[in-house]
């Protein structure tokens, strides 16, 4: 990989009443989680330029698209969904290629390898990991391929080379930040580096909404469609049920768990945002089953209604839901969910949803802007003063 070279004579001393501010974000071509951090940390820094590394036309990024100052030369490539996965050894070298030292402070929002770009001394560097890459570790993901036993053969090497550069980009960050104690510990053993916890902002429902009602007499889950997730347990689950469920959400497995389900399994690929907040309004329980979450926004955002969760005890969730605003279940199987299920029934009037609804403002976005503010400026003090 090229290493960093001063081209210019000088360079921009830092301003300590008025530092510049760059945020690099992995890849802006989809809306979700990492997307809503990156709009937090404009607001929380609204004179930052942003940069990533390629960005598409998604009529859900226009705003952030908006903000972009700079992409690298993988902006220029063909991109078509067959190829994406071939291009991912070029992130290394685009993030490189980023001159950025005309800002006193760079924050890079990563899942992959934004946290690779180069910084010069006088700089300083904070890094909101959302997690280390999954499918350099071993935890499921979206990469289809390397879920496969021929693709783990075939991109063996490539991702061994990988997993040595992003260990090489981690040791770059003057300052971690995880978003959950799950990708804190991943941070500790993967990179040897001990990092803060600040929970990421969650967009809470408008309070005038109405408190769930079990008279509504249905679960929900709202999840991309993907393997990982689990919906397929859940569908299976509710198929020896007489309960209604209702699916939000699309993905690659959308036509496979459609003729799995049961008549009494609802799926609603895109809604409104009001609908949404409607439909977690008016649940009996919410649903979550991936396995090894980062964070899991949506367990949250339920939350924020009143309504309580039925979560399986991994990853990130295991942090957010409690045993006041939720059940957990310790096995993706069809007996466990289903014993889950049977115990929040026996024991749902001791949930006081007002209780959960109030636990949930714990996430709101003025104190992850709050939290984010305060350690950026106690990091680039501690620069500044040395």
């Amino acid at each position: 990989m090229p290493s960093y070279v001063n081209k210019n004579a000088t360079i921009t001393i830092m301003s300590t009443s008025n530092p510049s501010i760059v945020i690099v974000h992995d890849v802006i071509d989809t809306y979700g989680g990492a997307e809503r951090v990156v709009e937090a940390l404009l607001d929380a820094f609204p004179k930052a330029d942003l940069f990533t590394s390629r960005a598409t036309q998604n009529p859900q990024t226009k705003t952030l698209r908006e903000r972009i100052v700079g992409t690298t030369f993988m902006q220029k490539l063909p991109w078509l969904p067959v190829v994406n996965k071939i291009y991912t050894p070029l992130y290394p070298l685009a993030f490189e290629s980023l001159d950025l030292r005309s800002y006193d402070i760079v924050i890079s929002s990563t899942a992959h390898f934004a946290k690779g770009v180069l910084t010069t001394p006088d700089q300083l560097h904070v890094c909101y990991c959302h997690t280390p890459p999954r499918f350099l570790y071993g935890y499921p993901s979206q990469s289809s391929i390397r879920n496969t036993r021929l693709g783990k053969l075939l991109l063996s090497k490539i991702d061994h080379k990988l997993r040595e550069y992003d260990y090489i980009c981690a040791q770059r960050p003057d300052v971690f930040i995880s978003n959950s104690l799950t990708v804190s510990k991943r941070i500790q053993k993967f990179y040897n580096r001990r990092s803060v916890v600040i929970h990421p902002p969650v967009g809470l429902v408008d309070t005038t909404l109405s408190l769930g009602k079990k008279d509504q007499s249905y679960f929900l889950s709202v999840s991309r469609l993907v393997p990982y997730k689990n919906i397929d347990t859940l569908v299976k689950t509710f198929n020896t049920r007489t309960e209604k469920l209702i699916i939000v959400g699309n993905g690659p497995e959308l036509d496979s768990l459609r003729k799995l389900a049961g008549t009494n399994i609802e799926f609603r690929e895109f809604v409104s945002d009001k609908d949404l907040f409607a439909l977690y309004a008016n649940a009996w329980a919410f649903l979550f089953a991936s396995v090894d979450e980062d964070f899991g926004i949506t367990p949250v955002e339920a939350m924020s209604t009143g309504v309580p969760i039925i979560a399986i005890n991994s990853g990130g969730v295991s942090e957010t839901v409690t045993h006041e605003t939720g059940v957990f279940y310790e096995e993706n199987t069809i007996d466990s969910l289903s014993h889950a299920l049977q115990k929040f029934m026996d024991t749902e009037d001791t949930f006081n949803r007002e209780n959960i609804k109030k636990y949930a403002q714990k996430f709101n976005r003025e104190r992850f802007i709050s939290q984010m503010r305060a350690e950026v400026k106690s990091a680039f003090t501690k620069i500044v003063s040395q």
